[in-house]
Formats: structure tokens, sequence, C-alpha cells
């Protein structure tokens, strides 16, 4: 029986991860990536020392610049992930670091200006922040995930050295189904 789960569970995950995805097939590319960014937050853990004080009762995406997902997180604000209630707000670009820790994600769309993507990057540097974004260097620069289209289908790429850094951990199965899974020294 136990040789069992450990076969069909990491398929049941897998599925759960791509369920929402396959589902909104024929949804925005800002609408797919929303749903991406809500499953990736099942699919790492974070540092226990990140969830000790009353700030930890809440999981808060940031949306960095301009908020290119106009209201597609409204369906998943205010649900429980891992015991910790979602919220998602707007982050301005020149955010000091007291503001950007109270973040445990951060998604930097591709209209943003690479000089202060690549500052933001280097203020959370090996902080346990997810970062998401789109542009093709993104991982180059530090971040943690690429998410993007290629051949009409929104896949992501993970920097697991980074990841490694800021004491966030991957689950296997969410390695499984990236595109690439890249062991990048930031530049």
């Amino acid at each position: 029986m136990r040789n069992r789960f450990k076969i069909i569970a990491p398929l049941l995950v897998t599925i759960l991860l791509l369920q929402e995805v396959n589902i909104l097939a024929d949804a925005s590319p800002y609408q797919l990536k929303a749903a991406f960014v809500h499953k990736f937050l099942l699919f790492i853990d974070y540092p226990e020392s990140s969830n000790k004080d009353d700030a930890a009762k809440q999981l808060t995406i940031c949306i960095f610049g301009k908020n290119p997902f106009k209201n597609y997180f409204n369906p998943v604000i205010g649900t429980n992930i891992k015991g910790r209630k979602l919220t998602v707000k707007g982050l301005h670009p020149n955010s000091k670091i007291d503001t950007l820790l109270k973040c445990q994600a951060i998604f930097f769309s591709k209209k943003n200006q690479t000089n202060l993507v690549k500052q933001t990057l280097k203020k959370v540097k090996n902080q346990p922040i997810l970062t998401i974004g789109e542009n093709k260097n993104f991982l180059k620069w530090g971040g943690l995930i690429r998410l993007y289209e290629s051949e009409n289908r929104t896949v992501f790429d993970i920097n697991v050295k980074e990841g490694t850094l800021s004491k966030i951990r991957f689950r296997s199965q969410m390695l499984r189904i990236a595109e690439n899974v890249i062991d990048y020294e930031p530049y």
C-alpha cells in the first residue's frame, strides 16, 4: 500500500498543479499567469523562521509596478494556503526594504524598467521571498522563477541556486513540470 502511495501521490499533485491551468486554456495570458502564481505557492516551502510573527498569518503576493493582472487574483484572495490567508497588493517600484520584506512573493511584469527590477532583486537577495518575473534575463539577475509564453503555452523556469540561497524549497512535483531547472549564478 505504501509503495502504491509513493507512486500515485506525485501524479495527483502534478494533476492538481495543472488542473486550474488546463481549465483556463482559453484565458488571457495574465489569467493563466495568475493561476500559475497561485499554484506556485502550493508547491514551495518557506523556512520555518518566516512563519513566526503575526504577519505570517497572511501570505502576500506583491505586484511590482503596474499591475497587468486586473482582477484575475480576485477568486483566490482570502483563500487559505498552508494556514495563511492569501492577499495581493501593489508594490511601488521604489519601495524600501521593510516594505519588500512584507511580501512572500513578488511578481515583476516585463513592462517594468530593467534597472528597477535588478535593484529590487538585489534588495531581497537571500530573503525568503518568491520572486517571479517575465524578462528573459530574470533568472540571471537573481530571480527565482521566470514565467513566460513559449510556443503558445505558458511555461516556467526555476533558478534552484537562488531558491536555496533564499531558503525557499521547490517541491519535486514543481521541478518536474518546469520547462527548465537552472542553477544560475546571478550577475
